[in-house]
């Protein structure tokens, strides 16, 4: 009988050590023993863990811990997305992930399930953001309202900068249960100032955090032409080439650019900025875009840029650097 007392205690022992965190185990191509970071949102807060592998060929582990279903993700150290997917205390999640395919994520019902429309979609998928991506994803959100994997796929690949009311409509449809507040919250407060049609809407004067907590201020009347960009840190080499040579084939005109990092980690974004050799203004705030300073502007996700004319009006906002450089040099002909 005790030996019985005993087993049953063991089990509900190792039950509760399950039940108070979920583990992630990462395994990507060629991946040597770079840093990975896994981030989620838990107890009104965003949550970073970095962790890598002993050797390389090894899997990188992560412990988190949300009680609800939360929105997590893997990224490399230049800010690349390898996989997001939703987890909760008592998963144990594998992603498996290559250059070729969308990554395999499993451990849970609907990590499997996300895993199956990544697979069936993988062209449209590892393509970007579309139109078609969109409309397929609709699709499946209107067959399953009460899925995990259908907030997932709206606040992840549903491209809500071009089709904000038709993601307002979708997000309308979710059951209560799926909207947790790690996974939709912030996204609906940032859709809901997108549904308005941003680009009637002016530019305010900003006032934001530099390096060293200095201050900066920009105003983008006072140039012909200006450019928000709001870029992940570090930023990848395809935009820093891009804003490089926008700054100087315009360095004698009227051009304002300045770069806002959305990052929670002030500390990290300074020692960054510190090392960057960039020629144009960087800025950091606390709150990221729901913040006062920019929760007007309405950035839904990152990269994200905004260009306005000489009177503040925005002309263009998207995801594409190369769009909103072609939109610039229009201005400034």
């Amino acid at each position: 009988m005790r030996a019985l007392l005993l087993t049953l205690t063991l089990m509900m022992l190792a039950a509760c050590g399950r039940n108070d965190s979920f583990s992630v185990t990462v395994e990507v191509e060629d991946l040597g023993v770079e840093t990975l970071t896994l981030s989620y949102y838990s107890g009104g807060h965003v949550v970073q863990i970095n962790s890598h592998a002993d050797k390389a060929g090894e899997p990188v582990k992560f412990k988190g811990s949300s009680k609800e279903y939360t929105l997590a993700s893997i990224k490399r150290p230049d800010g690349g997305l390898i996989a997001t997917f939703a987890a909760r205390n008592g998963d144990k999640i594998k992603v498996t992930a290559t250059q070729s395919e969308p990554p395999a994520i499993h451990g849970s019902a609907p990590c499997d399930s996300l895993t199956a429309f990544l697979t069936q979609h993988a062209a449209l998928v590892m393509s970007g953001p579309s139109r078609q991506l969109s409309d397929t994803i609709g699709k499946y959100i209107n067959d399953n309202t009460s899925s995990v994997v259908s907030a997932l796929l709206l606040t992840t690949l549903f491209d809500a900068s071009s089709q904000p009311e038709a993601a307002d409509s979708l997000y309308s449809r979710l059951s209560t249960a799926v909207k947790t507040p790690g996974i939709t919250d912030g996204w609906a407060d940032q859709l809901s100032l997108a549904t308005v049609d941003m680009l009637s809407v002016r530019i305010p004067p900003l006032t934001i955090y530099g390096n060293g907590d200095s201050i900066i201020t920009f105003v983008s009347t006072s140039a012909t032409a200006s450019l928000l960009a709001f870029t992940p840190s570090p930023r990848p080499d395809s935009i820093t080439r891009i804003l490089s040579v926008l700054r100087r084939d315009n360095a004698k005109k009227r051009l304002a650019m300045l770069e806002i990092g959305l990052d929670t980690d002030s500390a990290k974004w300074n020692t960054e900025a510190s090392r960057d050799t960039a020629r144009w203004k960087r800025g950091w705030n606390p709150g990221g875009p729901a913040s006062p300073a920019l929760r007007r502007l309405s950035v839904p996700r990152m990269p994200f840029f905004i260009v306005a004319d000489s009177t503040g009006t925005q002309i263009y906002r998207g995801p594409s650097v190369t769009i909103a450089s072609k939109t610039i040099e229009s201005i400034l002909k």
